[in-house]
Parts: C-alpha cells; sequence; structure tokens
C-alpha cells in the first residue's frame, strides 16, 4: 500500500521558531517560507520529511540541517516562489 503524502504550509505566519510539529511524523513536505526563522530545529522527528521549504527567512546556519540526512529534496534559498499565471 502507497501512502499519501502529508503536506505542510506555514508560509507568511511570523513563525520565529520550528516547534511542536514532533507528532506530525507522516510529514513529508513543509513549508515554511517567509517567516522570521534563524534557527533549524526540532526536526528531527520528521523521520518521512522528504523537502523543507525555507525560503525568505532570517537563517544562520545551514549546517543545522544535519538531522535531515534522509531527504530527498531540500529548497532554503531566498528564491521566492512563483506565483500561479494571472495573479
Amino acid at each position: 500500500m502507497r501512502s499519501v503524502p502529508c503536506l505542510a504550509d506555514l508560509s507568511f505566519n511570523r513563525i520565529r521558531k520550528i516547534e511542536g510539529l514532533e507528532t506530525l511524523t507522516n510529514l513529508t513536505d513543509l513549508t515554511l517560507y517567509n517567516n522570521e526563522i534563524r534557527m533549524i530545529g526540532a526536526l528531527e522527528g520528521l523521520s518521512q520529511l522528504q523537502c523543507l521549504s525555507l525560503g525568505n527567512n532570517q537563517i544562520e546556519q545551514v549546517e543545522q540541517v544535519r538531522c535531515l540526512r534522509g531527504s530527498t529534496g531540500l529548497r532554503a534559498g531566498a528564491r521566492k516562489p512563483e506565483r500561479p499565471r494571472g495573479w
């Protein structure tokens, strides 16, 4: 049986600290774009996480993502997501 991807988009929420996600063990895609995050943490329990979007934050060290060694994708740049046509 194939598992269904579990997505969370918490963009534009003025989040300063990544916390409270430890129970989301099936989370595969986490988007935290355009917040006020300085440190990457509290991701160790997210064993299914495949993609993490952290663009447009205030992250000081990218070395903090070592806990995500099994992830297949990592978007942590300052690039803005593309808007759909017509917006």
